[in-house]
């Protein structure tokens, strides 16, 4: 099974009537009060409907808004929106029925409260079944990270001097993988995924890990390796020589950016790395293509 999930902008009557299919559902955030069959509204249709959960949701920090944790209430049922006028297809259903699941905080002081109108093709009949779109929901969240990974705080790819659409299509393939192992060396640290290490590197590549670990791990607690063991799993691969780390700015609290950094260093040519070449090894773009590879003929100046 396959679930496709949007936000706002992928909020299109056409998606919904196109792609479902025996293995294949959407779970996107409304954006418009869409007309109903019935007469009524889409944002309107949830006041009738009982509060059938109530649950604490922890929601993240972002600028200027710190983390808190919000009170909020699940309404759920079953709409059939009318097909718009505007509708770029005239072969489209005329009518479409989709579940809504609707998250409302309900702590009147908060200046910009939680509400989400989730509308899904999946099916939606108990608290439990909501419960787990507003979970797929909140999982798109490592979406938004991974395009940040793969541009400006990691793999700089919308700095590519690259022209070609084609040529531009395989670098941007290419960062995706490796935004994507980048993305689950965060979640290892976290603690949020235990997974092999063999997930991001080579199993081959792992005994010289070992190797380096012993040889450049750091004499400071902060520095020294905080589990014994085999390198096997992408916890430990992320605390992989730390002293080496230093040279690409190692820091505790480190975001993707420095995973982004970390991960081509485990991938090229070990301590010998610079750290300005780091991001650009595996996804090469720009100016840092250049710098990271100055036999390639080209000027290694800002200008070249």
């Amino acid at each position: 099974m396959v679930t496709v999930i949007g936000d706002r902008e992928s909020d299109i009557y056409e998606e919904f009537d196109r792609i479902p299919d025996g293995r294949t559902h959407l779970l996107t955030r409304a954006c418009r009060d869409r007309a109903l069959v019935d007469g009524g509204r889409l944002f309107e249709v949830t006041e009738s409907w009982p509060v059938r959960h109530r649950f604490a949701l922890e929601v993240r920090a972002q600028p200027g808004r710190p983390a808190r944790t919000a009170d909020v209430a699940v309404r759920f049922g079953e709409v059939t929106i009318k097909r718009p006028a505007n509708c770029s297809d005239p072969a489209a259903a005329r009518q479409l029925t989709l579940r809504l699941v609707e998250v409302r905080e309900l702590d009147p002081a908060v200046e910009e409260p939680i509400h989400w109108r989730l509308l899904t093709t999946h099916a939606v009949t108990t608290v439990a079944q909501a419960l787990q779109i507003v979970a797929w929901y909140r999982e798109r969240w490592h979406i938004e990270q991974l395009f940040r990974t793969s541009k400006s705080q990691g793999l700089d790819l919308e700095s590519s001097q690259v022209e070609a659409a084609e040529a531009l299509f395989n670098l941007a393939a290419i960062a995706m993988i490796a935004a994507t192992k980048i993305m689950q060396l965060v979640l290892a640290r976290d603690g949020t995924v235990n997974r092999p290490a063999t997930d991001v590197v080579a199993a081959d590549q792992l005994p010289m890990l070992e190797a380096l670990q012993v040889r450049l791990e750091g004499k400071t607690a902060k520095q020294k390796e905080p589990a014994s063991g085999p390198l096997d799993r992408l916890a430990r691969l992320d605390h992989c020589a730390p002293r080496w780390l230093d040279r690409i700015r190692f820091r505790a609290s480190a975001g993707s950016d420095h995973h982004a950094k970390r991960l081509v260093s485990l991938r090229t040519n070990g301590p010998r790395m610079e750290p300005q070449k780091c991001v650009h090894a595996l996804a090469p773009c720009g100016r840092g293509w250049l710098r990271a590879h100055p036999s390639a003929g080209h000027s290694r100046s800002e200008d070249g």
